[in-house]
């Protein structure tokens, strides 16, 4: 791992996978095929209206795409999967929100 200029650990060099799912149930069993299947890292999820939820984690390139293509059947078995993206090297201009804490926001209800 680098480190920037300003001494902040980076992840660069490190695969992205995204899978997003509508509901909880499906990205939480997402996130859990996800770890078991390969040696990748759950770094974040974001909870946005519509219960929409995107799983992220990080690792080698191969190991996120396994990852992510067993997440998003297990999240298709009990839920509604949306999307399933991987990027192999992430632009250093996004790394800083990536590497920030997941958000977790209570969807409202009107």
């Amino acid at each position: 791992m680098g480190w920037s200029n300003t001494g902040s650990r980076r992840l660069a060099k490190q695969a992205l996978g995204l899978v997003e799912t509508r509901g909880m149930v499906g990205a939480i069993e997402a996130a859990d095929a996800m770890c078991k299947t390969a040696a990748v890292r759950l770094v974040r999820y974001e909870v946005t209206a519509a219960a929409l939820v995107t799983v992220a984690v990080r690792g080698a390139v191969a190991e996120v795409e396994a990852a992510v293509e067993q997440g998003a059947s297990a999240a298709a078995r009990v839920g509604e999967l949306l999307a399933k993206h991987v990027i192999p090297a992430p632009d250093d201009q996004i790394e800083g929100s990536l590497a920030a804490p997941g958000i977790f926001r209570t969807p409202r209800m009107y």
